[in-house]
């Protein structure tokens, strides 16, 4: 079995909002001192994202990253903490929380995890389908020693809610914006919507989709939809971040009861 820590690499192209695009992924075997860093390879994506943006000088640096910490007959027995090298990234390039797990076999778990937070690098028959997303998701939430139960909940009318998963207040409900199915998907949207109203007292409703799509009217119809009544919206590959910061303050809030018991 192999210790792995990884932090994915996301491009931020303002100062004023918080969106970006992941672009890499830095993988450490805890246990061998192996380092990895994945790209992503289709660039144009980038561009379109932020059309002023420099993709040679990106591409220099992300190269630059992978020269300085990729294992090698050079730094084999150098020291590496993921955690002193992360700190070190601001401004347009940022490295987000850092992951940990165990694993039989890096390569297919370093594979697994590209698909999840570089996805659109991937044709549509090489995707995760969104339940192996979730199941993901819960892998690394167990690993990462996020308490969540998958339990359903009673609703206004006592009727049962079943969220895919629930991290304290938090309800996270998957939506999969395949362009041939998103049309369909709406009306179950819709639906999602009115249940984040009425729970909106209890629980904050978060709605997690994977696929950006912003030239689709049917993608911007459904970010409308979401964003009503739901505390939150965001991609797949944000929420593990977000789980994190969630059991981080849960700590907090408990450490003082253990001190005072």
């Amino acid at each position: 079995m192999n210790r792995i820590q990884f932090s994915v690499l996301s491009y931020y192209p303002s100062d004023i909002t918080n969106e970006n695009v992941n672009v890499g992924i830095l993988f450490y075997n805890l246990d061998t001192n192996e380092r990895f860093f994945r790209t992503i390879s289709k660039w144009n994506r980038l561009e379109s994202f932020d059309t002023a943006i420099d993709l040679d000088y990106v591409k220099n640096y992300l190269q630059g990253i992978r020269n300085e910490t990729e294992y090698s007959l050079f730094n084999a027995t150098n020291d590496f903490d993921l955690h002193e090298y992360v700190t070190f990234f601001k401004g347009k390039l940022q490295f987000n929380e850092i992951q940990e797990t165990v694993v039989r076999d890096v390569n297919t778990f370093i594979g697994v995890t590209e698909k999840i937070h570089m996805r659109l690098d991937f044709d549509g028959k090489d995707r995760l389908s969104q339940n192996n997303e979730i199941q993901f998701t819960k892998m690394m939430m167990r690993s990462n020693h996020i308490s969540f139960t998958a339990e359903p909940i009673r609703g206004r009318f006592n009727e049962e809610v079943h969220y895919d998963f629930m991290v304290g207040m938090y309800g996270f409900k998957f939506f999969s914006f395949d362009e041939k199915r998103m049309k369909s998907i709406i009306p179950a949207a819709k639906s999602w919507s009115y249940t984040a109203q009425e729970l909106g007292d209890e629980i904050k409703t978060i709605f997690v989709y994977d696929i950006e799509a912003q030239e689709s009217e049917n993608y911007q119809i459904l970010i409308r939809i979401l964003k009503e009544n739901s505390y939150k919206v965001m991609k797949n590959s944000e929420v593990m971040d977000f789980a994190i910061r969630i059991q981080r303050e849960n700590d907090k809030q408990y450490q003082p009861e253990l001190m005072l018991s």
